[in-house]
């Protein structure tokens, strides 16, 4: 089987909109996948994650806090990137199966965080932007002018490869031994380097091919495929 390998930075504009090309390259060229596969587990998505998309999930003292510091339009925007990687393929292959890798992961750690976190977080890093450059947090132009430096701070991630092993239990199912058909798999862009223990070095080794997609801006382009040994 073909596997498309896309790696990015989650909560990220760049990403978002990189991704979305992406994908519909690969509709172009390729055709529908047999599956989508994404770094989230299906029921913390739903009830934990998606609500924190909406403005409303937030804990009513955080929407006041927020209310007259950002524009509606900006800050629909900003919810609109939170977990995009879990649900941006539907919009290109609503069709396609979804397959739910961090299903078997706890994450109780996550579910101890404040309603509205993950959204009241990157919106407190794009007006922190805003004040630092003396850009209008309401200004239609803050997004794009965000986007221009949002991955030049981002950090080196602990890379746990006990996650990438879980991966490929959850995937085994989908596998096929077919080099005629294709699928997709969206994580970290750290999952998909070579390194022992890693995805990409996983699922090369059960013969699978594998072309990586970078979504940040210096590599995202389709690169050469992995031919399987």
């Amino acid at each position: 089987m073909n596997i498309v390998l896309i790696g990015g930075v989650h909560d990220s504009f760049v990403c978002q909109e990189r991704l979305l090309e992406v994908l519909r390259q690969l509709s172009e060229s390729k055709g529908v996948p047999e599956f989508v596969a994404v770094e989230y587990g299906e029921s913390f998505y739903g009830e934990y994650i998606s609500p924190q998309r909406a403005v409303s999930g937030m804990k009513p003292s955080r929407q006041e806090f927020l209310q007259d510091k950002i524009s509606v339009q900006n800050m629909e925007r900003v919810a609109g990137v939170v977990a995009y990687d879990a649900i941006t393929h539907k919009s290109v292959f609503p069709d396609s199966p979804t397959i739910w890798l961090d299903n078997g992961r706890n994450f109780g750690e996550f579910e101890r965080q404040a309603a509205g976190s993950l959204l009241s977080n990157k919106v407190m890093a794009v007006l922190d932007y805003a004040e630092k450059e003396g850009i209008d947090p309401n200004s239609q132009e803050l997004i794009e002018k965000f986007m221009e430096v949002e991955l030049d701070e981002v950090g080196e991630p602990i890379v746990n490869t006990d996650r990438d092993a879980m991966w490929v239990d959850e995937l085994a199912t989908c596998l096929v031994p077919d080099a005629e058909k294709y699928a997709i798999v969206i994580v970290g862009e750290n999952h998909t380097e070579k390194g022992e223990g890693l995805l990409r070095q996983r699922l090369r080794r059960l013969g699978h091919g594998i072309s990586i997609v970078s979504l940040t801006p210096l590599q995202g382009h389709l690169r050469s495929p992995d031919c399987p040994s």
